[in-house]
C-alpha cells in the first residue's frame, strides 16, 4: 500500500442514495509494480463491525484513466460478498477485524494477479484460499 487517507466526503464511486451519514471513508493507493495501480475506496458505517465495509476496486493506467479490470471486479465482490470466510464464527472478537481482514484479502489477491497461470480465471482465489488454510494451520 503505498497511501491509506481518511476522507470526509463519500468518493463518488461509494455514493449511493442512502450512504450513511455517520460513516467514514478511506482511500488507500496500491502499487503493484511500475505500471499496474489500483485506487482503493472503503465505507465503514457507524454500525461497524455489525455492518461489514464496502470495498470499491479501481483499476488505473497511466496518466490515471480508470479502466475496468474483470478480474480486480472479482476481487471486490469477493472482499464484499465473502467478508463472512474471514472472521471466525465461534470468536465474536474475530468480528472486529473484518476491515483489516478484507484489505489483506485484497492486497494478496493482487498480489497474485498477473503471475503465471492466473490469467482469466480467478487462479488467485486458489492461492488465498491455501494461504487462509495455512494461516490457520499455524494458529
Amino acid at each position: 500500500i503505498s497511501s491509506w487517507t481518511e476522507v470526509e466526503v463519500a468518493p463518488a464511486c461509494l455514493k449511493r442514495s442512502q450512504t450513511n451519514i455517520a460513516s467514514r471513508f478511506f482511500t488507500a493507493s496500491i502499487k503493484k509494480n511500475l505500471s499496474y495501480f489500483v485506487n482503493v475506496y472503503v465505507e465503514v458505517q457507524s454500525q461497524y463491525p455489525m455492518v461489514a465495509p464496502r470495498w470499491k476496486l479501481e483499476h488505473m493506467e497511466p496518466p490515471s484513466k480508470v479502466t475496468f479490470n474483470e478480474e480486480l471486479h472479482s476481487i471486490q465482490v469477493s472482499a464484499n460478498a465473502e467478508y463472512i470466510s474471514f472472521v471466525d464464527k465461534n470468536n465474536l472478537r474475530s468480528f472486529d477485524w473484518i476491515l483489516a481482514h478484507q484489505l489483506r484479502f485484497i492486497i494478496c489477491a493482487i498480489d497474485e494477479l498477473g503471475k503465471e497461470g492466473s490469467s482469466a480465471s480467478p487462479m488467485w482465489r486458489d492461492a488465498i484460499d491455501q494461504k487462509q488454510l495455512k494461516d490457520q494451520e499455524m494458529s
